[in-house]
């Protein structure tokens, strides 16, 4: 049961709870883009989220936001500068599945440890920051809070006297949905995660307001907000799933959750990076 009687003091509850983890989760959630042909600034082309498996350091993004740029290497953005990224990405479009062709719409790829070295100000999210299992369905008109963070495209600001181009991120929150809206999304609430997201209608920072475009956002992080569901429950926000789209006509986001990102690169492990792509 929440602990808050209307809407606008329960948003307020969770933006208060999640501005007291932002600095230090938004480390671990990055812009990432491609020298555009100008050679001017970069060209945004996503979001990624940055994690710890099995002692092992991955990004993670949707796969439509690497899967269009294979002539150029994708950079992520640290806190001072772009990074370029050499390793290989491994996608999962097209991996065994009932859903539509895209449902999984995932792509991952190994830093090592020279390269981390060089992402300044980026922290790779551990177990502890991360969740899996459970359930997200709406039940008797409760919809889990869910705050998305991710890296618009046109928050992608060059500022020619510094040189330097100044992403702008964009978190919100939405409750998560009813199983009827997994079957309008034609995903499956087992792999997925549906929060509602009323275009015109959204809670951002300090109201309800028209968000900017969502194109950018893909790839960023889905982020349960445990301490407003269970009374007493301290614990921070934690990554549940990776945003892979924004419908309007069904006022929803959708993101892939962390159980089968978790499964796909233990996968990868054991049998190669077969879907591989530079």
């Amino acid at each position: 049961m929440w602990p808050l009687s209307n809407e606008k003091e329960f948003f307020d509850h969770c933006e208060a709870r999640w501005k007291v983890h932002e600095a230090r989760l938004i480390q671990s959630v990055r812009p990432l883009g491609v020298v555009p042909e100008s050679l001017r600034g970069m060209e945004g082309t996503g979001s990624c989220v940055l994690l710890w498996h099995r002692g092992r350091r991955y990004l993670v993004t949707a796969d439509h936001a690497v899967a269009s740029h294979t002539d150029r290497f994708v950079h992520i953005g640290t806190d001072t500068k772009w990074q370029e990224i050499r390793s290989p990405w491994i996608s999962l479009v097209g991996a065994d599945s009932n859903l539509r062709p895209d449902a999984f719409d995932l792509a991952f790829t190994e830093i090592d440890a020279e390269t981390a070295e060089t992402l300044d100000n980026c922290t790779f999210l551990d177990a502890t920051a991360t969740s899996v299992g459970g359930s997200f369905l709406r039940t008797n008109g409760r919809g889990m809070p869910v705050v998305t963070v991710g890296y618009p495209l046109n928050g992608t600001n060059y500022v020619a006297s510094e040189r330097r181009t100044h992403p702008e991120k964009v978190p919100f929150t939405g409750l998560s949905s009813a199983d009827d809206a997994y079957a309008r999304a034609k995903v499956d609430p087992r792999t997925h995660l549906v929060v509602d997201f009323p275009h015109d209608d959204v809670w951002i920072g300090d109201g309800v307001k028209t968000p900017r475009s969502l194109n950018g956002v893909s790839g960023g992080g889905m982020f349960s907000l445990p301490g407003i569901v269970d009374i007493g429950n301290v614990a921070p926000p934690r990554l549940v799933a990776i945003f892979i789209e924004h419908s309007k006509s069904l006022r929803t986001v959708v993101g892939v959750r962390t159980d089968l990102l978790f499964n796909a690169i233990d996968r990868s492990r054991a049998d190669g990076p077969d879907r591989s792509r530079r």
